[in-house]
């Protein structure tokens, strides 16, 4: 588990060995908890990714990793 809550898609990728554009899929599928700190510039924001509830998930096998086109 990460000491950090939340993480950028840079640090979950590092943490959790999965690719920036995986990670990317599994939030815009809702499928991973996270948050969108909002810009101030009117863009979409940043994504961060809460480490304490996927790790919960993960343990528990509500989720499966699997990003694969279909």
């Amino acid at each position: 588990m990460s000491e950090k809550r939340w993480l950028t898609i840079e640090d979950a990728s590092a943490e959790y060995g999965l690719h920036p554009k995986s990670l990317y899929t599994l939030c815009r599928k809702n499928l991973i908890p996270y948050a969108r700190i909002p810009s101030l510039r009117g863009g979409r924001g940043q994504i961060r990714i809460d480490a304490r509830k996927l790790d919960e998930q993960l343990e528990a096998q509500e989720i499966v990793l699997d990003t694969r086109a279909r």
